[in-house]
């Protein structure tokens, strides 16, 4: 079963530091672009006090049912 995952990637102005984080999963992907679609896809973000650059994307992942 495919489910799709909003990710978001952070990458400090400087480079030294890189974060990512998933935000949300779907398992329908016109709901996934309707989520996405409401917020920035780019942006400039200050966490812990330093700006990064961040990205939002979703990703195709293959859930496996144990």
């Amino acid at each position: 079963m495919e489910i799709f995952v909003v990710i978001k990637a952070a990458l400090q102005s400087g480079g030294e530091y890189t974060l990512v984080s998933t935000e949300k999963a779907f398992s329908d992907k016109a709901k996934a672009e309707e989520y996405i679609k409401t917020l920035p896809t780019v942006w400039v973000e200050k966490i812990n006090g330093l700006d990064f650059y961040c990205e939002r994307a979703i990703h195709i992942v293959e859930l496996d049912k144990v």
